[in-house]
């Protein structure tokens, strides 16, 4: 007797679980149903402007086609809703649109159905009647919360990039200005060991004249020729012919050849004239020597 109680306590347990799993099973495929024959739903921001210029209308920059109410554009029913008024022909659209100054700007959302079969619908937000706003609004209030979580975040981001640009451009600054005075610490260092070495006598300090390669004083198509008279020669008026006759000039009182308009005049540090003349035209390449002058040294 309690065997078959027990058989049939079992039997009726096993029964109820197989009738629950089938419950569940048969609820599961409902839901997969209801989902798939339900179109997916996303929204967009979009905004558009409207502006008068010269005397034409413009949606977006692009004046607007004749009789375009005819087939009331999205942009036209867009500003009747926003603005809460009416154009049921043309003449009264542009007689409200002649009235504009400057530019005005609209802002909507405009939903986004994609369907099982993959076609695409879309349609302004407030294009929906109360009914359909009914449906959409629940979901619309959670895109709204998920779009402007992301404004947050992109705008923290970009607030912590230009935060590090700035930082960035600090440190370079800093850099910049350690690297100059470090540089005008070895200069005068090095100005002051100079100078220490010419009060010495270890060396002396001259003033060279650089004159560009190739020309005579400040003139690019003389000859560096001149017959006989050398670097730092005086003419006293005297009229010489340069390059073996092919050019007279003649120059005045304590003119000194290569004194041209074109020359540099540089420092130089050297034991001797020849030193100091090597070190000029090795920092200024594309110069030769003209006169060279010692400013200290023994």
């Amino acid at each position: 007797m309690v065997r078959s109680i027990s058989a049939i306590v079992f039997f009726s347990l096993a029964t109820l679980i197989w009738f629950d799993a089938r419950l569940t099973a048969d609820e599961s495929s409902l839901n997969v149903g209801r989902k798939t024959n339900e179109s997916s739903v996303s929204f967009l921001r979009h905004q558009f402007t409207v502006s008068r210029q010269n005397g034409k209308i413009l949606f977006d920059g692009t004046e607007i086609p004749k009789h375009f109410l005819e087939t009331k554009s999205k942009e036209v029913k867009l500003i009747e809703i926003f603005d809460g008024l009416n154009f049921p022909s043309d003449r009264q659209f542009l007689q409200w649109a002649r009235k504009l100054k400057g530019t005005r700007t609209y802002t909507y959302d405009e939903v986004i159905r994609v369907t099982e079969d993959g076609s695409t619908s879309t349609q302004p937000l407030v294009f929906y009647d109360k009914e359909q706003r009914s449906e959409l609004d629940s979901k619309w209030h959670v895109w709204l919360d998920m779009r402007q979580a992301d404004l947050e975040q992109a705008n923290r981001l970009r607030l912590a990039q230009e935060q590090e640009s700035k930082r960035y451009q600090q440190q370079a600054h800093l850099q910049e200005l350690q690297t100059k005075a470090k540089q005008a610490q070895a200069a005068a260092a090095e100005k002051s060991a100079q100078s220490l070495a010419v009060i010495s006598g270890a060396t002396s300090l001259w003033e060279v004249e650089l004159v560009p390669a190739g020309s005579f004083g400040g003139c690019s198509t003389c000859s560096s020729y001149l017959g006989g008279f050398g670097y730092g020669t005086q003419t006293h008026g005297v009229a010489f012919v340069a390059n073996g006759g092919g050019l007279t000039s003649t120059f005045g009182g304590n003119y000194n050849f290569g004194g041209g308009s074109n020359s540099l005049y540089v420092k130089a540090y050297g034991r001797t004239s020849q030193a100091a003349s090597d070190q000029a035209v090795q920092y200024n390449p594309g110069y030769r020597v003209g006169t060279i002058r010692k400013l200290a040294g023994y």
